[in-house]
């Protein structure tokens, strides 16, 4: 029948490797979107085709993983679930899991093929791959099909223990390689790390540079670790190459190593020093409570999801508790259209002073941000379960990030300007001291102007601290409010900042 679409074959695909907890929605996107996506369109487009066939190129990453590719694995799932679907239907397709191939496809540089031989994983010839497609376009056909080259001797004994679905395989698998005691580790070096890098990569690489970024694959990641598994005769990590992502940082990982072994690192016996607590970089941090005070009254997570889902704005023209916009066209056109505009909490003149002991005196002559820091950052305590009891003389500490400094220039010309407590009041050196003080707790307090970004230098401070075990828990808190037009003029006449206020 001529112009009828007869047959579908997709074949699109890209990889992000990483390993699972550096997958981001980035990552999957961009996984996703020639794989899943993709098919979907054209599934809608061909629902009501009377197609005779319907091929899907999966990959073996779909039935026993790969490493570093958690998102092309799945995505290559949701491509075998079309099929599977389709099939149910009574349409036709088949999801072919396709192993690597030896002349074309993401396998077929020639490094790519000499580690992937040598991880027991063989390559798929060209006549191979034509004889699978044949059988997947066959009317009997199942919905799922699977072709990978494999010697199962080799490919099994990269594996500490065989998982289930290979276990028909298990008679097959030779003695996992074992790994000698301390006396029999032997210290790699810088220079054998850089060696296996160039044979594993084909080219140099500056000690450095992330490997990830200079031509290392998740397979290649896989090759590396196991070959300084045998050079250096320790048991190592699954996730080493992505832990010390430089040949530097894992040359001295394995000083470390050699250190402990010998009794010469940190905490040795004998050194008359008390052990070190553990330390880990890559500890997990769980956020247990939570408060917000954002422009617009938004004081809640639910509120900021339904602002952003129903595209909302929390723009406006300067409220006149802040400051007056007459005489903003004397700044010219442009500069005064561009100082109209911010996004301002409502009510940060309130503060309940009462409840931190604080007199009416001193609050007055206090910056309103310190007075937002202690409401709100006890609110998040709150959120945890923890009262002021409970957190008094505990290793809590405090990271706030803020930058504003124009509370200074509010009350210059009045009584308070000249308060004893006016030097305090608006100080940001003050400002985290202030939780700490009014709750009594001992851990590290530090206040982080690093202009946009405080929040962001205050938050990477708490995580250290938290995995560095200088404070068993943390309040990371940013504030900022414009109290005063200067700072709009200053970026307005920059051409920092919009006309339109957005």
């Amino acid at each position: 029948e001529a112009g009828r679409l007869a047959g579908l074959w997709h074949a699109a695909g890209v990889l992000s490797d990483g390993l699972l907890r550096a997958q981001t929605a980035s990552t999957l996107r961009r996984v996703y979107a020639p794989k899943v996506h993709g098919a979907w369109g054209l599934q809608l487009a061909c629902a009501a085709a009377p197609l005779d066939a319907c091929v899907l190129f999966s990959s073996i990453a779909s039935l026993i993983g790969g490493g570093g590719q958690s998102n092309y694995g799945a995505a290559n799932g949701c491509l075998d679930s079309l099929g599977v679907c389709r099939r149910q239907r009574g349409q036709a397709a088949s999801s072919v899991q396709w192993g690597p191939w030896a002349d074309v496809g993401m396998a077929a540089s020639s490094s790519v093929n000499a580690r992937i031989q040598a991880s027991g994983m063989g390559l798929i010839g060209l006549e191979q791959g034509a004889t699978a497609f044949r059988a997947a376009l066959l009317p009997g056909a199942p919905a799922l099909l699977s072709l990978v080259v494999l010697s199962w001797g080799k490919f099994l004994s990269f594996m500490p223990a065989v998982p289930p679905l290979l276990q028909g395989f298990s008679s097959h698998r030779r003695p996992f390689a074992a790994v000698g005691d301390a006396s029999e580790r032997r210290v790699v070096t810088l220079e054998m790390i850089m060696e296996s890098l160039e044979s594993t990569i084909g080219t140099g690489v500056d000690a450095d540079a992330p490997l990830m970024e200079a031509g290392l694959d998740s397979l290649g990641a896989v090759e590396l670790g196991n070959q300084l598994q045998q050079e250096s005769g320790m048991t190592l990590p699954s996730t080493l190459i992505f832990d010390y992502p430089t040949a530097r940082q894992l040359a001295g990982y394995f000083k470390e190593e050699a250190d402990k072994a010998n009794g010469t690192g940190d905490a040795a016996v004998g050194d008359g020093l008390a052990p070190k607590a553990a330390v880990n970089l890559e500890a997990q941090v769980n956020a247990c409570g939570v408060s917000i005070m954002l422009p617009h009254g938004m004081n809640s997570a639910a509120m900021v999801r339904h602002m952003s889902a129903s595209s909302g704005d929390v723009i406006a023209e300067v409220p006149p508790e802040r400051w007056s916009l007459e005489g903003a066209e004397q700044l010219g056109e442009l500069i005064g259209r561009r100082v109209r505009h911010g996004g301002f909490v409502h009510a940060a003149e309130m503060f309940d002073n009462a409840r931190f002991s604080v007199s009416p005196a001193e609050a007055a002559a206090m910056d309103p941000q310190q007075r937002l820091l202690m409401e709100y950052g006890y609110e998040a305590f709150h959120g945890a379960g923890l009262d002021k009891a409970a957190l008094n003389n505990t290793l809590t500490g405090i990271f706030v990030g803020i930058a504003q400094q124009d509370w200074s220039d509010v009350v210059k010309n009045s009584t308070m300007g000249r308060s004893v407590y006016a030097a305090t009041g608006a100080s940001l050196s003050i400002a985290a001291g202030r939780i700490s003080f009014v709750l009594g707790l001992q851990g590290p307090c530090c206040s982080y102007d690093t202009a946009c970004s405080a929040a962001l230098a205050a938050n990477h401070a708490a995580l250290r601290a938290l995995q560095l075990n200088e404070c068993s828990s943390a309040l990371m808190i940013g504030v900022g409010t414009v109290l005063m037009p200067g700072v709009g003029i200053t970026f307005a006449t920059a051409g920092m900042t919009s006309a339109k206020g957005h």
